[in-house]
C-alpha cells in the first residue's frame, strides 16, 4: 500500500490479507482500515484475480467501492477476462 499526492496504490491480495487480519479486531479497526482506502482522490487496486477472494475480502472490497461511489475514482486492474470473475470471488 502506498500513498502519493492524493493517489493511493495497493493490491487486492494486500486488501485480502488486511481483511483477514481485521476479521476479529472489531469495528474500530475496520473503520480505520476503510479510511485508508476512502481518503485518496484516486485509488488504484492491482492484481484482481491473482488469488481468489474469500467472503471477508469480497465484503471489504464491496464496502470500499460502494463508499467511494461518487466520492473518488477507482482503477482496478486484472489479467482475467470478465467471464472468469466468478472464480475470483469463489463463485459467489
Amino acid at each position: 500500500y502506498g500513498f502519493l499526492g492524493g493517489i493511493s496504490y495497493g493490491s487486492i491480495p494486500q486488501l485480502q490479507q488486511n481483511a483477514t487480519r481485521l476479521q476479529g479486531g472489531g469495528l474500530n479497526l475496520l473503520q480505520k482500515q476503510l479510511k485508508k482506502y476512502l481518503k485518496p482522490s484516486l485509488l488504484y487496486l492491482d492484481e484482481l484475480g491473482y488469488l481468489p477472494i474469500d467472503k471477508t475480502g469480497a465484503d471489504l472490497l464491496f464496502q470500499i467501492i460502494s463508499q467511494r461511489y461518487e466520492q473518488g475514482s477507482i482503477i482496478i486492474t486484472t489479467n482475467r477476462v470478465f467471464q472468469e470473475w466468478p472464480k475470483i470471488f469463489n463463485n459467489d
